[in-house]
């Protein structure tokens, strides 16, 4: 994973440095990681479901259940997008004051966060809609449970720059600031004495 190493032109906090930047729009194999990281969480989900697959597809009541269960599966996952989305900016604005930007499936501020403020900033937002759909998967009917678990992998895999972040920053200081703009991760540090 290549790290980009910070020009002048972004603005660094008082008393801090740029270290590398983590940009998915510029950096190719970065996105290739995401993105192999996002499948394999996603097979895994899938061969880790109780439910056969064929049950979201089951035709004994007819039909219309099937187009129902199979409609709602893009449904939901617009839903959990969006609250996702919300639940980031709202977040971010929580911890860093600075207003969000806010993209079809991220937000992104230029506040200045602390690798604990940006760790839950990266992961609450992934984890509460989880943990809903989870319940959720559980209390539907078993022809539902694939409308429902659909939703939770394409939602779970998809923090997969959240978490190849977080794997990032985890070896640095702890006294490390964040910048999350949404597509680009810039770190700083402070400047030894």
């Amino acid at each position: 994973m290549r790290r980009h190493i910070v020009r002048n032109r972004c603005i660094s906090p008082a008393g801090y440095l740029p270290l590398f930047a983590l940009d998915l729009q510029r950096d190719r194999r970065l996105l290739l990681s995401a993105n192999a990281l996002s499948l394999g969480v996603a097979a895994a989900l899938i061969f880790l479901a109780d439910t056969p697959l064929s049950a979201l597809v089951d035709r004994s009541a007819g039909l219309l259940p099937v187009l129902l269960r199979c409609a709602a599966l893009p449904v939901g996952l617009a839903a959990c997008l969006l609250l996702r989305g919300l639940l980031h900016a709202a977040l971010q604005r929580m911890c860093g004051g600075a207003g969000p930007r806010c993209g079809p499936a991220y937000a992104g501020s230029g506040a200045c966060l602390t690798r604990t403020a940006y760790a839950a900033v990266a992961l609450v937002p992934v984890a509460l809609p989880a943990v809903v759909l989870a319940v959720l998967g559980r209390l539907v009917p078993p022809a539902w449970f694939w409308a429902v678990y659909g939703v939770q992998v394409i939602h779970v895999s998809s923090a997969a720059w959240a978490v190849l972040t977080l794997l990032c920053l985890a070896r640095l200081p702890a006294d490390v600031l964040v910048r999350d703009g949404g597509l680009r991760v810039v770190v700083f540090v402070r400047p030894p004495a």
